[in-house]
């Protein structure tokens, strides 16, 4: 008898163990968060929802595009203007899908601060999602547009920043996930970094040879952030230079001139970068050490492939290399004064002592630095020339 209720007992212990959902609900009354922006005009926040469509996506032809995917609510707060974006949704509206987070511009410029916070304690949201900006507009503008390749606005901008991780594509992004965002925001002496989306019309012809004009949503490179304040925008080239002195770049498009007309074309598929900042004499120095694997795409010039030639041609990519690199600081230094490139940490991390006397002053010794590059381009993969003649 006892070792029955000892059995008994053990057994209970199991089915105590077993794992089981307390908050199981079907699929079918569920409504999935593919994205949010938020928006604020005067004192009111605007947030709004983009939904995936389960009908659509369930399927492989997706056409059915103008069913509506997007709720919109406003609210003194965000909490507000979220719960009234969600009352007139007819299913739960489950946000652990959600992948992006759009923050319009205004808000942007105003602060991110009482944003960020939200985010942080919204239980309903995995940290996994993208933070960006949309650049001279509102952040719901993006959120209703639908791309003609991915159906889902929110889907293009998360596939394109996620290539970036990946290095599969055009790195001009950065690599910041959401808690490393709040702890740049929270630096009081250094910036921070955001990936920037911008809608862009453009002609479409369909099967009939008639254009129609049509928004897309395209990368339009870096948004400097000091403290959670949007100060301006990196171009495209400037958001490559940040990139090559973060370490980050991938599948970037490098040119260098072999004659007066003529161009040799190349593509970098990896950086490596090392900095170091030091004070010598009450100065401060940075320097920049970046390698670079870059192979080959068109030869422009009758140029035979060999040992010397092929050092002349890294030199040439690794001056062009550093030119990026340098139009970017001199932008960051003098336009922005708003340090991005960790150089503060660095030297934080090498002097802790001095650092901790310097910390309040280090906006001024950043728009003073000296900053200095070592740029080592290989080519690699190196293949004969189609030309035979040596120019």
């Amino acid at each position: 008898m006892f070792k029955n209720i000892i059995s008994i007992c053990i057994f209970c212990i199991f089915i105590l163990l077993l794992t089981g959902c307390w908050d199981y609900r079907p699929l079918e009354t569920l409504a999935f968060s593919a994205g949010i922006g938020i928006d604020k005009e005067k004192e009111t926040y605007i947030v709004t929802i983009q939904f995936l469509n389960p009908d659509e996506t369930s399927t492989p032809n997706r056409t059915n595009l103008e069913k509506k995917l997007v709720y919109q609510g406003k609210g003194r707060t965000i909490d507000e203007a979220l719960s009234r974006a969600t009352l007139n949704v007819s299913k739960f509206v489950f946000f652990a899908n959600t992948q992006v987070v759009v923050i319009g511009e205004n808000l942007a410029r105003k602060g991110v601060q009482q944003v960020l916070d939200y985010l942080y304690r919204f239980r309903s949201m995995r940290p996994d999602f993208a933070l960006v900006i949309a650049k001279q507009q509102k952040a719901a503008h993006l959120l209703q547009l639908i791309a003609p390749v991915s159906e889902l606005s929110s889907e293009k901008m998360v596939s394109v920043i996620r290539k970036m991780y990946q290095g599969k594509t055009l790195t001009v992004g950065s690599h910041l996930d959401f808690f490393n965002t709040l702890t740049h925001m929270n630096a009081p002496y250094e910036g921070a970094v955001l990936a920037g989306f911008q809608a862009i019309e453009q002609n479409n012809s369909n099967k009939t040879n008639h254009t129609t004009k049509q928004e897309q949503v395209f990368s339009t490179g870096l948004a400097i952030f000091h403290k959670d304040k949007l100060l301006g925008w990196f171009s495209l080239p400037e958001s490559i230079g940040y990139n090559y002195i973060m370490g980050t770049a991938h599948l970037i498009p490098e040119s260098v001139s072999c004659s007066k007309i003529k161009n040799i074309t190349g593509e970098v598929f990896a950086s490596e970068s090392k900095k170091n900042v030091y004070q010598k004499n009450s100065k401060f120095y940075a320097h920049v050490k970046l390698k670079v694997k870059l192979y080959l795409t068109s030869m422009g010039c009758q140029m035979q492939i060999s040992p010397k030639n092929i050092a002349l041609l890294e030199s040439k990519f690794a001056k062009r290399i550093e030119q990026e690199m340098r139009q970017t600081v001199d932008r960051a230094q003098h336009t922005f004064r708003s340090d991005i490139f960790d150089f503060g940490n660095t030297f934080s991390r090498s002097s802790p002592q001095k650092w901790l006397s310097i910390q309040k002053k280090w906006k001024t010794y950043f728009v003073q630095m000296k900053v200095t590059y070592d740029v080592h381009v290989d080519i690699e993969h190196v293949t004969n020339n189609i030309y035979n003649t040596v120019n």
